[in-house]
């Protein structure tokens, strides 16, 4: 990646030179700011969007709302938001599902050309699990299981076109094993009958696999990608060369925001990441807080098109 976003304890340092860099705001909201998170209340995205609007409305000294307005897998709120004034006044919590994934899913990517990047905050990413009763340990084994068994196995996901849906599916385009999908209407009904031996494997954010890990009825044997803390446990890049990804987040607002606004909300987010005790927070949620420029967060953003449109087509599953 051209643009090496940063992550971690020295994303944190320059994000506290970002946000004091200047104290002059250009733009200050007269009323409140409303947060649109498109997903319910009480998942990650939800948990991580509201970290982040408090610690922005300190930095703006105005109260940032947190309104959840799901459906469509996310599109509802992008869109909601796309049609908004560009006054700052409503901006949008994103998220990898509902400004990529999605769109490419359903063959809609306009919805992507009526928003405008402010800036990255986090990343996490998914773990790899099986069942307990599967005779694999590592990745390396899972794809011999997989291949002495073609066709035998299969995976639980959120639904078709789900993050973790579309992370097997690359795993499958990197690796030539044939593993079933098996949708659910949402990842707990997947991890509940993974626990329960129904589906062999999924890939899935790291809090909602705890309980299941400690029951010791789910074993996690890769990450999709480095988590914000040592968890003893290898990324599927270690045996799957190339092999990467992570779910992310970040801020946008409508396409004709203003520069000045974009600037100030963007110091925001880097106060809101500078914050330690929030990053110690986030990351026993498998969440490395970070920094990114507007300009930043649109060329991973158009990496990320790349990459996961790429996967769709491979897959097939574009309605």
């Amino acid at each position: 990646m051209k643009n090496k976003l940063k992550f971690g304890m020295m994303a944190i340092a320059g994000a506290i030179l970002t946000a004091t860099g200047s104290q002059a705001q250009d733009w200050k909201p007269e009323q409140p700011v409303r947060m649109i998170v498109a997903f319910a209340p009480g998942g990650p995205v939800d948990l991580v969007g509201r970290e982040i609007a408090q610690r922005l409305g300190e930095y703006l000294d105005q109260t940032v709302i947190v309104e959840n307005m799901g459906g469509a897998g996310g599109i509802i709120g992008a869109q909601h938001v796309a049609q908004a004034d560009p006054d700052g006044q409503t901006i949008f919590f994103a998220a990898a599902g509902n400004v990529v994934i999605r769109p490419l899913v359903d063959n809609n990517t306009d919805i992507a050309k009526q928003l405008r990047s402010v800036g990255l905050v986090s990343k996490s990413p998914h773990a790899m699990v099986v069942r307990d009763g599967l005779d694999v340990q590592t990745v390396e084994e899972l794809i011999a299981y997989a291949k002495a068994h073609p066709g035998e196995l299969n995976f639980g996901s959120a639904g078709t076109g789900a993050a973790a849906h579309l992370g097997f599916e690359m795993f499958k385009q990197a690796t030539g094993v044939e593993i079933e999908h098996i949708p659910y209407k949402g990842s707990a009904p997947a991890i509940v009958d993974l626990a329960a031996g129904a589906v062999d494997m999924s890939l899935s954010s790291i809090p909602s696999l705890t309980a299941m890990l400690e029951a010791g009825k789910i074993r996690m044997i890769a990450l999709t990608d480095e988590a914000p803390t040592d968890m003893g446990v290898p990324k599927v890049s270690d045996t799957v060369e190339g092999y990467a990804y992570s779910t992310w987040y970040g801020v946008m607002a409508p396409a004709e925001t203003a520069g000045n606004i974009v600037e100030t909300l963007n110091k925001g987010l880097a106060f809101a990441v500078s914050d330690k005790a929030l990053a110690e927070r986030l990351a026993k949620m498998g969440a490395k807080l970070g920094h990114s420029t507007p300009e930043e967060m649109e060329a991973f953003f158009e990496q990320e098109v790349t990459r996961w449109d790429a996967v769709i087509e491979a897959s097939g599953i574009r309605n």
